[in-house]
């Protein structure tokens, strides 16, 4: 016997038996799955389809313009499939845009997919790109892309397809460019651990130039021997240029959340902040929340109170989590009353409307032309979105004495909206649905 030899060598076929095994199985999962989700897609379509036969089913719209009226019961549509699929309206909009190109447009992925030869998330990185070209260059598209998806990756089909994109397009890219400058826009992502995302979608030549302005001050910074990473410097550099015009990219001492009181960040708009009385003067450490964002630190929130910035404090208790004082900003009585509504039901009360209530619409439980009163008993936040939508009168609802909404959809699904909990005490479930009583 060899001294030297592995003891676990015996077993290293068997091990790789399995392993082989069971990638195939997973493999196979894979394309099954494919197949399902394709069966799912056409489903929907369907759907979709005897859903817009029947369009007073899902909204009334009279007094309308045609394409008013369309707008109104496509969002009502797509409001029910969304509830019921679990989806943000946003990604239901997309789900039923690649079923739609995968039955009509779409023939050779379709068949790929059936088949089995093709990953779902290829799938949709075809379906995506397919969506911005015009219909007569799609068939071709398909076909150019049937014939490289199951050989490759989901990141080297997005490449490719970007390619394909490009050649078959009909439109010169000078054409295309004016209309994608249209849709430039800045938005946050939150993410975890009090942070956020900062996106910003800009002219090719305007993005790199800012990201080369950021990386040359930050870079001189280094050079003059700050000790943070070149990272952090690039993010500290773009913070305080938008946020005080500092081009120094200089902040105050330290990684913690103490802010210097002397230190004033140029934070111009009104930002809402709510903490529990208990939590202001420090006698717990109670999460904050940060209007439109969620929750941060208690002492990053104190700091923030301190330092007497554009925020409007929101005090709460923290056992019955009553609004205690909200300043001395709003004086006149329909913003307070605004306020108060914003504060009790901090986001659109739609099911699964995630939009923030400082942005939404007051909408009258009992409606004013019915005899319905101004009063917070009688006032709901509704996005402008969803404002029109329950105006369609085929989404109704009613309010119960616990702060809850229970929703009534066009095909008569109900969705019970769970009040939101105010910073200082804990979340309760917000959102539980239940099929049509019949």
């Amino acid at each position: 016997m060899d001294d030297h030899s592995d003891p676990g060598a015996a077993g290293q076929p068997s091990a790789l038996a399995a392993v082989d095994a069971l990638t195939d199985v997973a493999a196979e999962i894979g394309r099954t799955s494919a197949q399902l989700l394709l069966t799912r897609a056409q489903t929907l379509h369907l759907a979709y389809r005897a859903a817009v036969t029947v369009p007073d089913a899902f909204a009334r719209a009279k007094s309308l313009s045609r394409s008013e009226a369309r707008t109104l019961v496509e969002r009502s549509i797509r409001a029910e499939f969304a509830a019921k699929l679990r989806l943000s309206e946003r990604a239901t909009e997309t789900v039923l845009e690649h079923a739609r190109l995968l039955v009509e447009d779409l023939p050779c992925t379709r068949a790929l997919l059936a088949e089995g030869r093709l990953l779902w998330d290829s799938s949709e990185i075809v379906c995506a790109t397919a969506a911005t070209l015009p219909p007569g260059s799609r068939a071709r598209f398909d076909e150019r892309a049937a014939e490289v998806a199951p050989e490759v990756t989901p990141t080297q089909l997005r490449r490719i397809v970007a390619r394909l994109r490009d050649e078959m397009h009909e439109e010169p890219l000078t054409q295309r460019h004016v209309r994608a400058r249209q849709d430039r826009a800045v938005w946050v992502s939150p993410e975890i651990d009090g942070m956020a995302t900062l996106c910003a979608l800009l002219p090719a030549p305007d993005a790199m130039g800012i990201a080369e302005r950021v990386d040359r001050i930050a870079r001189s910074l280094r050079d003059d021997g700050d000790e943070r990473t070149l990272a952090q410097l690039k993010a500290d550099v773009l913070t305080d240029l938008l946020r005080d015009g500092d081009i120094a990219g200089t902040t105050p001492a330290g990684d913690g959340p103490q802010l210097s009181p002397s230190y004033v960040p140029g934070i111009r708009a009104e930002v809402r902040l709510t903490l529990a009385a208990s939590t202001a003067v420090g006698l717990d450490d109670a999460p904050a929340d940060l209007d439109g964002y969620g929750l941060i630190p208690a002492d990053l929130a104190r700091a923030l109170v301190a330092t007497g910035a554009s925020f409007t404090r929101v005090l709460t208790d923290p056992d019955t989590r009553a609004v205690v004082s909200v300043g001395r900003t709003h004086r006149v009585p329909p913003p307070q009353m605004r306020l108060h509504l914003q504060l009790r039901d901090q986001t659109c009360r739609f099911p699964g409307c995630t939009r923030t209530a400082s942005r939404a619409e007051a909408d009258h439980t009992l409606e004013w032309r019915n005899g319905g009163k101004t009063s917070l008993e009688n006032l709901v936040c509704l996005c402008t979105s969803h404002h029109h939508v329950r105006h369609g009168d085929r989404w109704t609802y009613l309010p119960r004495p616990d702060g809850s909404i229970v929703w009534t959809t066009p095909t008569g699904r109900r969705i019970t909206i769970r009040p939101p909990a105010l910073a200082g005490a804990p979340p309760g479930p917000r959102f539980r649905d239940a099929p049509p009583p019949f």
